[in-house]
């Protein structure tokens, strides 16, 4: 995990099939974190 902004981002690791890690992805925001800050910013 990490921080970043206003929150906490899960950090994923993609490997080859003999565990040599090919790629880091910071998942910064998808469709379940836009519609929770929608329903916060309409309060």
């Amino acid at each position: 995990m990490t921080s970043w902004g206003d929150g906490i981002f899960p950090v994923e690791v993609d490997r080859a099939e003999d565990g040599t890690p090919v790629s880091v992805r910071i998942v910064l925001g998808d469709d379940d974190r836009a519609q929770r800050l929608e329903r916060m910013l309409d309060r």
